[in-house]
């Protein structure tokens, strides 16, 4: 059996993540007056507005926020930083730990993320305080495998390429109730978004890294969340074309 360290980042990180969690937007925003309510209300429609169309339309109905961030390359895990609960200046601390966790469990991650890992724990060895070169920005589904370990999070990532969900690999959801969720988007193949989803959104396909390497105990994420990833599968199944296809719409006919 595969061991590896239990410790989830360090604990001034996740004391932080905790003493942030009300400094988030949207919840609760319904009981401010009517003008900041419509203020944010405008906001969040600006910003849907603008990243809808990379964003699958299963999802639109559950968006409840969407915050860019700055695009200097560390937008990944500034996107992280924010769904955590810290500010999007902060995401040199995310990189820190993220690059922690591949170190601590090494021999792990090396079977994991078989012929990329040096490549993906290069792209965490950026503190410049500059644009980041594009080797170091994030890459996924493989950082989110490291996210979802390192902070005992799910990670729901969205694209219009393939959008996955990265639970954690060695730990249950008994275990680490509640559950939080990182989502974010990869707009324009150069940019990371954050996206907030509320409700029971359907929930993208469990990325190959976990459905091979997931331990006994993890196994019982698929099956919590069984309801979510059907949904999500059926939306699939119903979008593909038969052999011989010929959607005359494109056309105009």
């Amino acid at each position: 059996m595969i061991q590896r360290s239990l410790t989830i980042v360090n604990c001034s990180v996740l004391i932080r993540i905790l003493q942030r969690q009300e400094c988030t937007i949207f919840p609760g925003f319904l009981n401010h007056k009517p003008g900041f309510r419509n203020q944010l209300l405008g906001f969040l429609n600006h910003n849907f507005n603008r990243f809808k169309d990379h964003i699958p339309d299963i999802f639109h109905p559950y968006i409840s926020r969407i915050q860019d961030v700055i695009p200097d390359g560390n937008c990944g895990f500034r996107s992280v930083a924010v769904a955590l609960g810290l500010l999007e200046t902060e995401w040199l601390t995310i990189r820190h730990a993220l690059l922690t966790e591949s170190i601590q469990n090494a021999n792990v991650y090396f079977n994991v993320l078989l012929g990329v890992f040096d490549e993906i724990q290069e792209s965490l060895k950026w503190s410049k305080p500059e644009f980041a070169p594009r080797r170091y920005w994030m890459q996924m589904p493989e950082t989110g495998v490291l996210i979802a370990n390192a902070f005992g999070v799910i990670v729901v990532f969205i694209s219009l390429g393939a959008s996955v969900t990265v639970f954690p690999l060695w730990t249950s959801p008994e275990f680490l109730l509640p559950h939080r969720v990182v989502s974010f988007v990869f707009v324009n193949d150069n940019h990371f978004v954050l996206v907030e989803l509320t409700g029971d959104y359907p929930m993208p396909t469990p990325t190959w890294y976990w459905s091979r390497f997931k331990s006994q105990d993890a196994a019982a994420w698929e099956m919590w969340y069984k309801q979510r990833l059907d949904a999500y599968t059926n939306w699939l199944e119903s979008r593909r074309q038969p052999p011989g296809f010929v959607d005359l719409d494109k056309y105009g006919l």
